[in-house]
């Protein structure tokens, strides 16, 4: 190994020192070299990171400045039969604040269960019926004495659980059952209707 070589490998390792004067400088030029080039390192390092840090204050000033507004969904009107031929799938394809708009007919349906916000209308009440068919049930009081004492009742017609719904231009009849609507409007409070008559008119 030639001796500058290996006076540089013991001067970097810290067991031997430099012995000439040429030696000295040629170390010296390099340490000078090397300490610049880390210097510099640091500097273009620190540069970086500041402008990372900065740009990540800058990020979450605007994230936290970004007002976040509910949409609120468009109401649609629902017509049947021309969208959907029954009443029930509209009403279970309807959101709050929808209309189901009912065309002129004679209108044969299950129990209508209605737990949404919305508006029930009908073309017109003398042309535009609902027939709701609701389960008859007949059971013996007595099994000993199964025609002397029974008991028949009827599943619910139609129930309404849902504030602010509107009801109007329609004529449903039921088979039996009873139609209960429950629910806020605006001020007032509607009340749990009693069995009504087998055909009504709203």
């Amino acid at each position: 190994m030639p001796n500058y070589l290996r006076a540089r490998l013991l001067w970097y390792l810290g067991i031997e020192k430099p012995v000439n004067q040429e030696t000295m400088t040629s170390l010296s030029q390099e340490t000078d070299t090397r300490t610049l080039l880390t210097y510099s390192l640091r500097i273009v390092i620190r540069d970086s990171m500041r402008k990372t840090i900065a740009l990540l204050l800058i990020l979450v000033l605007t994230a936290s400045s970004i007002i976040f507004l509910p949409i609120k969904a468009q109401s649609q009107t629902i017509v049947v039969p021309d969208d959907y031929p029954t009443i029930s799938s509209a009403i279970q394809n309807a959101t709050n604040g929808d209309t189901i708009y009912v065309r002129s007919g004679t209108y044969t349906e299950n129990e209508l269960k209605i737990t949404k916000s919305i508006f029930l209308i009908g073309e017109k009440p003398e042309s535009t019926k609902i027939n709701l068919n609701s389960e008859k049930h007949d059971e013996p009081l007595y099994p000993e004495f199964p025609d002397l004492y029974r008991a028949i009742w009827y599943d619910r017609a139609m129930a309404v659980h849902a504030d602010n719904f509107v009801l109007s231009g329609l004529t449903i009849s039921t088979t039996g059952g009873d139609i209960n609507i429950t629910g806020f409007y605006k001020a007032g409070i509607l009340e749990d209707s009693k069995k009504p008559p087998m055909c009504c008119m709203f």
